[in-house]
């Protein structure tokens, strides 16, 4: 068995997150599957970010602030946080929630519920 994980570990294949510069090892399998995912080598080696850097990023944190938090092991692509933003949603398109206005929320509110938050609103405590 500790010899299957010694091969495992030289068939794996080192991406480099964009955000940290932290290498993450897939093994060839899963490589072979981010590359088609990505569409190529080239592709997934310029647009890989690691999955706590794209958690960060969904969440609104910054370049600066997320390689604080993580750690930056490597000099990163010098992207902006637009671009970086971008490379997620059009990876992860089919999982993201935009926001919605609130215009948009059909929600029907009872009307000492409505006066209450009114007042809270007003609350000047």
């Amino acid at each position: 068995m500790a010899d299957t994980t010694q091969k495992e570990k030289k068939n794996a294949t080192k991406v480099t997150c964009i955000i940290t510069g932290k290498t993450t090892p897939l093994t060839r399998e899963y490589y072979d599957k981010k590359v088609i995912e990505f569409g190529s080598e080239q592709a997934l080696q310029q647009k890989y970010i690691c999955k706590q850097a794209k958690s960060m990023v969904k969440r609104g944190y910054s370049i600066d602030e997320i390689q604080d938090v993580l750690g930056k092991t490597a000099e990163p692509l010098h992207l902006d946080f637009e671009q970086i933003k971008q490379i997620v949603l059009e990876k992860d398109s089919e999982n993201f929630i935009p926001e919605q206005p609130l215009e948009f929320v059909n929600i029907e509110i009872k009307p000492h519920v409505k006066e209450f938050i009114e007042n809270l609103r007003n609350y000047n405590g």
